[in-house]
């Protein structure tokens, strides 16, 4: 053989090799595994990494909600620094980048703006392709598995229980009371603790019955704020038929766990907070739970606002068939769903996931399910709700039998927190079915409950960070002074979380100047509050609605006790509350006041109608605001009585000209100040009488 084709045949044989070498270098350990079983025609499932977004990136950073909406970079604020409410991760995938996967007929799942990269089913054959693009950083397989059985809705009654009991609380809880006393949310309730005002997310498996009398009034009231489906791609999250399966009985258990509403039967602890619904598990598919679709709809979620996540699902492999974690892989820092909540929390999201049910008679260091591992992520255990009153086997507060256990594999104490999963009160999920009931078991009901807690926490905190709310959690629960791996920190308890670290609480600012209600203001005013001893911030929002549903001014980093406003529009009515933020935490927002600027549209009118308007805020502490009007004059008589019917005190009793009117009710500027609970007050101007209810929290 002459030397030249000598020598080019080692070169072609080199580079062969070095090609070979190479292409494999962007490979997963994983992923290298999986194709060691996978046949040379088949396809896998993966996730394909780039290295950059792209150029001309300094547009998104200047205008960020082009990236994300308001409402995220409002919650946002509470963890990061306003010039850094977002970054690399939240910038869109560069789409040049996957025009060309699709150019290799390429099927996309799903893109992931946090990693950087698409999930694909990918031939083996093309990997080597894929892999040799220079854009390309790496590849790894996506963790799949095929779900244990749904759990099945036992038609049963559950144990007797003292229903009798609901005459003490404001609502009619029927037979979810037992799982809701037990973690204390009735007490909350009665406070004026519903969810309003917070946003959550559910990921799992679809909602398959909307028309039971439980999601009415949430339907009514339009609080389902948006739906995905991320198996099929549109926007029914209901049951479809082939070849868009999936049951959604999962989903419509949990939700109505967290905030159905249906007095007599079922009341979840957040039943006035908004939704987001994402479908994310096809219980057709050999492959129902794909972590890529968690992710997917997590960064959708953030992009909307979401404050709480609740996921009743988890991703582990082992248990069940598929491509899954090991117990060594739950150290809160090896998988991508796991590395996803973990961001989600930086983004100021608490989330919240079962620990799993997988106890059984394993033998590994754990049985949790990612991301449960996280240690931002809280993750909830199950027990009983009720005792075995026939054989003496258990009491209501033991730990489930099928409820996963820690620590996690680099040691941590896992779950966090625990709460009723033994016979959970939940509505048929058969479509149609507008009013049955049955019985169901799992930490994907436990968890429902514990992250509606955590949105009652967030309406009493709207400033706290996830991090104050797990603590929060934690610290209230029942074994906060010796948690273990099996209870975590024990049964939560929502009005002990509510008022978490009040002894050296934050208090929120008192209002000072304009003053209530004033008219004739000018368009460049200052505004005045109280110096709060402990606090290093204050929050100052302004707004031309009472709900605040849009900004005027929003600012968290005023240090000062005044803030001067320019420009603002003439003869307009304004809204400003203050919240003060400290080292112990931060304080609820401020009484709301109001104020006029000056113009021709300030001048008051004389009503049509007697009108008595609902007391903002309520529920309140210590004072709040009551607005009357009037059409004729007359003698006017405003009263406020407890439960009882008992007088509680006189705040009008004299004649007033046509007008409207606004007073003050402060419940603890009085010889005795009042406790938390339920008052009403009633106006009557000669045959008018109206009476409306009112809530003081402490």
């Amino acid at each position: 053989m002459p030397m030249r084709i000598v020598r080019l045949l080692f070169i072609f044989l080199f580079t062969a090799t070095l090609f070979a070498q190479n292409y494999t270098q962007k490979y997963s350990a994983s992923l290298k595994n999986e194709l060691s079983r996978t046949s040379d025609d088949g396809s896998v499932l993966v996730w394909i990494f780039f290295k950059d977004k792209g150029l001309s990136l300094n547009k998104y950073f200047e205008s960020p909600s082009n990236v994300v909406s308001e409402k995220s970079l409002l919650r946002r604020e509470k963890v990061l620094p306003k010039s850094e409410l977002i970054d690399f991760t939240d910038l869109p995938v560069n789409r040049n980048y996957i025009n060309q996967l699709e150019a290799m007929n390429v099927n996309v799942k799903q893109i992931t703006k946090w990693f950087n990269g698409v999930s694909a089913f990918v031939k083996k054959s093309e990997l080597p392709k894929i892999s040799g693009m220079n854009f390309v950083k790496k590849i790894d397989v996506v963790a799949v598995y095929k779900g244990p059985r749904q759990p099945e809705m036992d038609e049963q009654q559950p144990p007797d229980y003292d229903i009798k009991k609901v005459g003490n609380h404001i609502y009619n809880y029927g037979n979810s009371l037992a799982e809701l006393e037990q973690i204390n949310v009735p007490a909350a309730h009665d406070s004026g603790y519903t969810g309003a005002g917070v946003t959550i997310a559910l990921m799992d498996a679809g909602v398959s019955n909307f028309s039971h009398e439980v999601f009415t009034r949430m339907i009514n009231n339009n609080q389902i704020i948006a739906k995905y489906d991320f198996v099929n791609h549109d926007y029914n999250i209901a049951n479809q038929p082939l070849p868009d399966s999936g049951d959604g009985s999962h989903g419509t258990w949990t939700l109505a766990l967290i905030g159905g509403f249906k007095e007599g039967q079922l009341i979840g602890p957040a039943f006035d907070s908004k939704f987001i619904l994402a479908k994310t598990e096809n219980t057709q598919s050999e492959s129902s739970i794909e972590e890529d679709n968690w992710v997917a709809a997590m960064e959708w979620a953030d992009s909307i606002g979401v404050d709480v996540t609740s996921t009743s699902l988890g991703y582990r492999g082992g248990f069940t068939s598929g491509t899954g974690y090991t117990a060594a892989d739950m150290n809160g820092h090896t998988t991508i769903i796991t590395l996803g909540a973990e961001m989600a929390v930086r983004k100021g999201i608490v989330v919240v996931n079962s620990a799993g049910n997988e106890r059984g008679n394993h033998t590994e260091q754990n049985t949790l399910v990612a991301p449960a591992d996280g240690d931002s992520v809280i993750a909830v255990g199950a027990v009983f709700i009720y005792s075995d009153t026939k054989n003496n086997t258990y009491t209501a507060g033991d730990i489930a039998p099928f409820s996963s256990y820690g620590p996690t594999a680099d040691n941590r104490t896992k779950p966090d927190v625990v709460a009723g999963g033994v016979s959970n009160y939940i509505p048929s999920a058969t479509p149609g079915n507008i009013s049955d009931y049955g019985n169901g078991n799992g930490t994907s009901f436990s968890c429902p409950l514990v992250a509606g807690v955590a949105a009652l926490v967030l309406q009493a905190h709207p400033l706290w960070t996830p991090m104050q709310v797990r603590d929060a959690l934690r610290e209230t629960a029942s074994r906060h002074n010796s948690p273990d791996n099996d209870y975590g920190w024990g049964i939560i308890d929502a009005m002990a979380a509510i008022h978490y670290g009040e002894a050296t609480k934050v208090e929120a600012p008192a209002l000072i100047a304009p003053v209530n209600g004033s008219t004739n203001q000018p368009v460049n005013i200052t505004l005045k509050w109280n110096k709060i001893t402990n606090a290093s911030k204050y929050h100052l929002q302004v707004s031309k609605d009472s709900l605040f549903s849009n900004f005027v001014y929003d600012d968290s980093t005023i240090s000062d006790t005044t803030q001067q406003l320019i420009s603002l529009s003439d003869g307009t009515k304004y809204f400003w509350r203050i919240g003060a933020m400290g080292s112990s935490g931060s304080s609820s927002f401020s009484n709301t006041w109001k104020f006029t600027t000056t113009g021709s549209n300030n001048q008051q009118t004389i009503p049509d109608t007697y009108v008595l308007e609902q007391n903002y805020p309520n529920p309140f502490n210590p004072s709040t605001m009551i607005t009357y009007k009037i059409p004729d004059g007359g003698f006017v008589s405003m009263k406020v009585y407890n439960l009882l019917g008992n007088l509680v005190t006189t705040l009008v009793n004299e004649n007033k000209p046509a007008g409207t009117y606004t007073v003050e009710f402060d419940a603890k500027k009085r010889a005795n100040p009042l406790p938390s609970g339920v008052y009403f007050y009633r106006l009557q101007v000669g045959n008018f009488v109206s009476t409306k209810k009112m809530v003081v929290m402490k």
